[in-house]
């Protein structure tokens, strides 16, 4: 049993297959702790995608309001012991009327980049425990909630990842991106492209009017669950390059490629060596020469990029499980 499994939750945060607040709802299922998940938005899913339906809570009043309605309701009936919100759209009244509804713990686990910290209103709000995945907010953070911020990367599911490990005994020999396409990741891109262009695949979100140039090796198709993992495990090289509101932390990626046992090549940063093994478990690019190496070593030695991916994932499902992630944010929310 693990420690996050003693409590009863309620998750609140974008719904949908392979979300953030998906993934840890369903993780704390199959760990046997009694959850509910609250799903953004009162449109219906059809109408709007997950991620306009969590626009559209952040902007529109009466929008947000009907759904601080609908997180009181769910209070008021499950009586959970925490409350994990998964953005920093909820302020100081909201906040205390849910305290009213329930004698909740109140959570929040941002996992966006810092950049995504737009309003910040959870700063307002006298919330139990803040989680970042980003180290040099944490210690930002310190400064006005004292005592009550801590370091929490992003993790992966592993129910999500596993069937892909029954892939062919060595990957192709290509190169793949998946993930949102914007300015700084397309001149990248760009880079690679005329580096590798019978080898590199692109797939991801896109948007025409942001895009500055033609990518022939853009698929046009956004991938999720079973499907990336398949393209994670296959391909010889995995890119990760991080946003740049990424300061000293990592993004989600990380995670999923190696539970999938795909061997990337990630953008440095200062918190990645406490994650994986650098050169064993993951290799790493500080500029594009660097990148272009990595690739080539993994494309041209396959059998030491099935080596590479196979690390990563036994490193993975040790430390880097989102119940891995529950069972210290639990502790830290004992121990406030």
């Amino acid at each position: 049993m693990t420690s996050a499994s003693r409590y009863t939750w309620l998750v609140v945060g974008v719904g949908g297959l392979d979300t953030f607040a998906s993934n840890v709802a369903e993780s704390l299922r199959q760990s046997g702790a009694t959850v509910e998940h609250a799903e953004d938005g009162v449109l219906l899913p059809g109408m709007v995608n997950p991620y306009g339906r969590k626009v559209l809570n952040r902007l529109a009043p009466r929008v947000r309001e009907i759904f601080v309605r609908r997180i009181e309701r769910r209070l008021k009936q499950l009586q959970p012991d925490i409350l994990l919100l998964t953005y920093d759209n909820f302020g100081s009244e909201s906040i205390e009327r849910f305290r009213r509804a329930s004698s909740a713990k109140v959570v929040l686990w941002f996992p966006d980049a810092i950049s995504n910290l737009v309003r910040q209103e959870c700063l307002t709000a006298d919330l139990d425990l803040y989680c970042f995945k980003d180290p040099w907010i944490v210690d930002r953070l310190q400064l006005v909630k004292p005592g009550r911020v801590i370091y929490l990367p992003e993790a992966f599911q592993p129910g999500v990842h596993d069937l892909a490990l029954a892939e062919a005994s060595l990957p192709d020999p290509v190169i793949s991106v998946v993930g949102d396409i914007y300015p700084y990741r397309e001149l990248i891109l760009a880079d690679l492209a005329g580096e590798f262009p019978e080898s590199l695949q692109v797939h991801g979100y896109w948007p025409i009017r942001a895009r500055s140039r033609r990518l022939p090796q853009f698929s046009g198709r956004y991938l999720r669950g079973m499907e990336k993992s398949r393209v994670f495990r296959r391909s010889a090289a995995n890119v990760n390059s991080l946003h740049p509101a990424e300061i000293l932390g990592v993004n989600c990626r990380l995670f999923e490629v190696a539970g999938a046992g795909g061997a990337q090549v990630v953008e440095r940063r200062a918190a990645l060596g406490d994650l994986f093994s650098l050169g064993s478990e993951v290799l790493v690019f500080s500029d594009l020469e660097g990148l272009r190496r990595q690739c080539n070593a993994l494309v041209s030695d396959l059998a030491m990029s099935r080596e590479i991916g196979d690390r990563a994932r036994a490193r993975a499902i040790r430390e880097h499980t989102y119940l891995h992630r529950l069972d210290v944010l639990v502790r830290a929310l004992e121990s406030v």
